[in-house]
């Protein structure tokens, strides 16, 4: 006597470039989509860069039901961090920004004289701007030892923001 058991039914995988990134995880109910985003610089933001299994492959209950999908994003792009990040910031932006996503930019730092405050950012090599997939950026930190900053930001002429450099409504 012979029994054959049903795996239930099967699990066509589908073609995850009719998905977006974050549609992709609900493409089909039974299966564990990981998808993720990766800097690129051959393949448009949002372009299906790779799946894991390929497309229409018919899966059953014994295979593993993990598919990985990768995304564009795109070029990476460096923001302005001169100003608007401090020395402790650094590492948190740099991995969630751009490592975690495929991209090998790192930065050195180098400690320089400025009035800004100390541990501030005042300098960088590269800054908005599109960047390639592998470079190190230079980014200068103050020293504070220049006497007090302005409350403003450089490049904001008029010395501290008391409320005189606000715009005043139309009249």
């Amino acid at each position: 006597m012979t029994v054959t058991v049903s795996l239930g039914k099967g699990f066509i995988v589908p073609n995850f470039s009719d998905y977006s990134l974050e549609d992709a995880s609900t493409a089909l109910e039974g299966l564990q989509i990981q998808a993720k985003g990766i800097y690129t610089e051959n393949f448009p933001y949002g372009q299906l860069v790779s799946q894991s299994i390929e497309a229409g492959k018919v899966l059953s209950a014994k295979d593993d039901l993990t598919i990985k999908v990768l995304y564009s994003l795109g070029r990476p792009y460096m923001k302005d961090l001169r100003g608007t990040m401090v020395e402790g910031g650094l590492q948190k932006y740099f991995h969630d920004e751009f490592q975690s996503k495929g991209v090998n930019v790192h930065y050195v730092i180098r400690q320089v004289d400025s009035d800004q405050p100390k541990g501030t950012v005042v300098g960088m090599s590269h800054f908005s701007e599109y960047i390639p997939l592998n470079l190190t950026v230079s980014i200068d930190i103050s020293l504070g030892n220049l006497g007090s900053a302005p409350t403003s930001f450089p490049n904001n002429a008029g010395g501290a923001d008391n409320g005189e450099n606000q715009e005043k409504p139309s009249e």
